[in-house]
């Protein structure tokens, strides 16, 4: 028999606890607490290194940056509620599209077109566009916010091993140049 999660209500707190009956293939199951189910929300924030040269439209914005401790456990889903970019230099917005990948492969280098390995393309656990039209000028920055019910949100999603997602950017139009270190990068993601 397959593995199964069983769902309880905490009495103190209302929150759900998931527990998994493990198939050990003997006609015995172990128990396991599913952590990172019925948690509070987990907010992971990077600052990806970007080139300083001019890009192109279609080049690698980040290659995979590490998104360490989405989840909590290792094994474990978790929920991409929300994306939340500032761009520091206030460039020209831009399209393009958020991919996730469960282990660190690159997807190529910086400032080129991607140029993944077909192996390493089964790495890639999500893509969540966005357009021009979802920056907002901020006056000395931009700001991109994708929440639940823009295109692929939410998401589920896992890491092959660990507690570690990478992230990485690529733009389907010109996004001009930035500094090395002008994006700030925030995910929340739900325990699941």
């Amino acid at each position: 028999m397959a593995d199964t999660i069983i769902r309880f209500i905490n009495i103190v707190d209302q929150q759900p606890v998931d527990v998994k009956a493990i198939d050990n293939g003997d006609g015995t199951y172990s128990l396991s607490v599913a952590l990172g189910v019925g948690g509070e929300p987990v907010d992971v924030q990077v600052t990806p290194t970007t080139d300083t040269s001019d890009y192109a439209s279609g080049d690698i914005i980040f290659d995979t940056t590490a998104l360490a401790g989405f989840v909590v456990g290792s094994g474990n889903h978790a929920v991409l509620e929300n994306i939340r970019i500032i761009e520091a230099q206030d460039q020209a917005a831009f399209s393009g599209y958020i991919y996730f990948l469960r282990s660190n492969v690159s997807m190529g280098t910086i400032n080129s077109a991607p140029n993944i390995s077909d192996a390493n393309a089964k790495e890639i656990v999500g893509r969540i566009p966005f357009a021009i039209s979802d920056w907002v000028d901020l006056g000395g920055c931009k700001e991109l916010n994708l929440s639940p019910g823009a295109i692929g949100l939410p998401k589920r999603m896992k890491a092959t091993t660990g507690t570690t997602l990478y992230i990485a950017m690529v733009a389907t139009s010109d996004p001009g140049t930035f500094t090395a270190s002008s994006m700030d990068v925030l995910c929340t993601f739900a325990p699941n």
